[in-house]
């Protein structure tokens, strides 16, 4: 259980320092953008999050050898 807990903590930080930057930036987007600009920011982020979903490969594939199903 300890091996897993540690094995798992990188990923416990790296998803809570996103939401902090998420919030911090939401924060300034409300201080200069208003709510419109909240918004927007909010789809971009969707649309990012199904796209990766889709596409995984430009983000880590071709580090690792693996090419695209077209190539």
């Amino acid at each position: 259980m300890l091996k897993t807990c540690t094995n798992g903590s990188s990923e416990l930080m790296s998803n809570i320092s996103m939401s902090v930057v998420s919030m911090l930036y939401n924060f300034q987007l409300m201080k200069y953008a208003k709510e419109d600009g909240v918004a927007a920011y909010g789809v971009l982020m969707y649309v990012n999050m199904i796209f990766l979903a889709a596409f995984p490969w430009p983000c880590w594939g071709w580090r690792k050898g693996w090419h695209a199903p077209w190539e």
